[in-house]
């Protein structure tokens, strides 16, 4: 039984669960209003359950690609240890889950989260579907993390502020430039399957071994980098005060996000675990904008709980699927 529930937990890859479930949180957060921590649990669970939904119908589309990787032949799906039919039931279960909390809510804001509840389930559903046949597909599957912002913020009330706008900017960018990020670690077998991921396209591929980069990938992750920090200010222009330890520490997120963004872009040898070692952390130091964004209305201990939580969540739950704080897949 536990074997089995470990099986359907590497499936919905719920170790990287985390920052969409916190997502709505930051939102709710942002808006400057004294919530009961109920209302942030309810958010919190949301987004887990839209993630369960988004990357288990993920792994559903892409079952076929996977096989062509020998690198992938531990997914549940590509071994069999989970029936698509079973992972379909799961993915449902999950979204019919997402959209029964909002009942948790005042009737008043529910309409609203319903809207962005299912901006995001859509989103989430072309890219899983389409994603990698279209050119668009990164900017699609951005508004993932952002609607789930701008439902958190809405849960609150309708008058966002200029820190709701510039969390959910900062949530759009993140999921662009992670999603552009993590299509490296797949380019020596998406192409196998006629994929156009944006690496791709712009000229990534793995030949004997060797990882080709070209400049034009660079310069799109430090065209990203440049506006995650443009996002990171923007509540500032709008009269949102920042003191300059927030600014400080922004700067030196980004800065962290630069360095890592080079480290993947100039390997030489493609070497898929490192790959997801790099990209990896450079999630999390583009997450660590969030709370710094926040940190004068949580505080400096609220805003260290809540900007290293992602990544207890995130050993605790690889130590759970792998046994090890490293992912096999």
């Amino acid at each position: 039984m536990l074997d089995k529930i470990r099986t359907y937990v590497k499936l919905a890859r719920l170790h990287s669960s985390v920052l969409l479930g916190v997502a709505p949180v930051c939102g709710a957060i942002a808006m400057g209003v004294t919530l009961p921590f109920t209302h942030y649990l309810s958010l919190f669970l949301i987004g887990i359950f839209v993630h369960i939904y988004w990357f288990v119908l993920n792994e559903y589309a892409d079952i076929e690609v996977d096989r062509k990787s020998k690198d992938l032949s531990g997914k549940p799906l590509v071994s069999g240890a989970i029936s698509p039919t079973s992972a379909l039931a799961f993915l449902i279960f999950a979204l019919v889950c997402s959209f029964i909390l909002l009942s948790f809510f005042p009737v008043e804001r529910i309409p609203y989260m319903a809207i962005f509840l299912s901006a995001t389930v859509i989103s989430g559903g072309l890219y899983d579907i389409y994603g990698k046949r279209i050119v668009i597909a990164d900017y699609i599957l951005a508004f993932v993390p952002s609607m789930l912002c701008l439902m958190g913020a809405f849960s609150v009330g309708s008058s966002l502020t200029p820190l709701a706008l510039g969390i959910s900017a900062i949530a759009y960018i993140q999921g662009l430039g992670q999603n552009v990020a993590a299509g490296l670690k797949d380019v020596d077998h998406d192409y196998l399957a006629g994929a156009k991921t944006t690496p791709l396209r712009l000229g990534v591929k793995v030949v004997d071994g060797k990882f080709i980069v070209p400049t034009l990938f660079t310069s799109y992750m430090v065209l990203i980098t440049f506006a995650k920090g443009l996002a990171a200010i923007l509540p500032i222009y709008f009269g949102t005060p920042y003191s300059l330890i927030q600014i400080f520490l922004i700067i030196l997120s980004l800065l962290a996000v630069f360095f890592l963004a080079m480290k993947f872009c100039r390997m030489k040898n493609f070497e898929r675990e490192k790959l997801i070692r790099y990209i990896g952390v450079h999630e999390i130091f583009t997450w660590f904008l969030a709370p710094f964004m926040l940190l004068n209305l949580l505080g400096p201990l609220n805003a260290f709980l809540i900007g290293i939580f992602p990544i207890v969540w995130l050993f605790v739950f690889l130590k759970i699927q792998y046994g090890s704080f490293k992912p096999e897949i």
